[in-house]
């Protein structure tokens, strides 16, 4: 769930963020992240934009990090 999700990415590492938000993207030649796919499934899909469209050049991951948790709360 939602909440469960959130406390996940407080505890993530810049490893798995990094997977999932790039990684996995070139990986599977999927343009969108894993957390926005996945947040889209369950019908949040203002959260899934706002995550999607988050730039991750602009910021570090554990500012991303934070910018996630705060799109989750």
């Amino acid at each position: 769930d939602l909440n469960s999700f959130r406390e996940g990415i407080k505890k993530a590492g810049v490893h798995t963020l990094f997977y999932h938000l790039v990684t996995s993207k070139l990986k599977h030649g999927n343009p969108v992240n894993d957390f926005s796919s996945w947040l889209s499934s369950i019908g949040e899909e203002e959260r899934a934009k706002k995550i999607q469209t988050l730039d991750l050049i602009a910021y570090d991951l554990y500012t991303i990090r934070e910018k996630i948790v705060e799109i989750l709360e």
